[in-house]
């Protein structure tokens, strides 16, 4: 069993010639310096220049060189290795030619997209009409709205649109669920009468016992114009 009424909530080195022998005696001996070895240092290997000819391929030319693809490709920094056209001039690397380390590609800009809220539950919800026109009223340019409660419990009305208001109307203890919409409010109840600007609202409307369906709608009101409501609950089976 559902129960109806009320409101909606607004989110990456050299050799010397050897000396001939002669009588004369020979001299003492004199010790001569051993020559002193030098370490020089071995020549830089110089790569080299090989000019692309017709239907050469770089598979090809490593073969020729003693080399490999992937060197001849890396040390000319070639952007694509199997790409090479006649009258190129490509180095070709010698043994202990240091070779250039391949260059990584700038990481692409990446545009993050936030995540989607998920989404909140609907909360169910009757239409709510819009307030009855009672006439004009001297109200200073604005809209007065007379709501009257006649529910059991707490009325609580939410207002947005060119303000935001909320009112809250005390229960009316002797009223009750209806099981028929009544023809008329009754007089008596629990009533509140405020002003808003005039312009359109989103008007929600609840009360204050879980189950009951709160009503929301959209409220067009007119400046010096007087607006009733009266709210009570009506009991339907399911």
């Amino acid at each position: 069993m559902r129960k109806g009424v009320i409101a909606l909530l607004v989110l990456l080195s050299a050799c010397a010639a050897p000396a001939r022998p002669t009588s004369v005696p020979s001299p003492t001996p004199t010790l001569r310096p051993s020559p002193t070895a030098l370490l020089l240092p071995s020549p830089s290997p110089t790569p080299m220049i090989y000019v692309v000819q017709p239907g050469d391929t770089l598979a090809g030319i490593a073969a020729l060189y003693g080399t490999t693809a992937d060197a001849i490709c890396a040390f000319n920094e070639l952007p694509d290795c199997s790409l090479i056209h006649p009258g190129d001039e490509l180095q070709i690397p010698g043994e202990g030619v240091v070779l250039p380390s391949p260059t990584k590609p700038a990481p692409s800009p990446t545009v993050s997209t936030p995540e989607a809220p998920l989404p909140t539950p609907t909360e169910e919800t009757a239409l709510l009409p819009p307030p009855k026109e009672l006439g004009p009223v001297s109200a200073e340019g604005n809209a007065e709205i007379e709501i009257d409660n006649d529910t059991p419990y707490v009325l609580s009305l939410e207002f947005q649109g060119p303000t935001s208001h909320t009112v809250s109307i005390e229960r009316c203890p002797e009223c009750k669920e209806y099981f028929v919409s009544p023809i008329i409010c009754p007089s008596g109840r629990p009533s509140v009468t405020f002003r808003l600007p005039p312009g359109t609202y989103k008007v929600t409307a609840r009360v204050d016992k879980p189950g009951i369906i709160p009503f929301a709608g959209t409220w067009e009101l007119v400046g010096d114009r007087l607006y009733g409501h009266c709210f009570f609950i009506v009991t339907q089976f399911r």
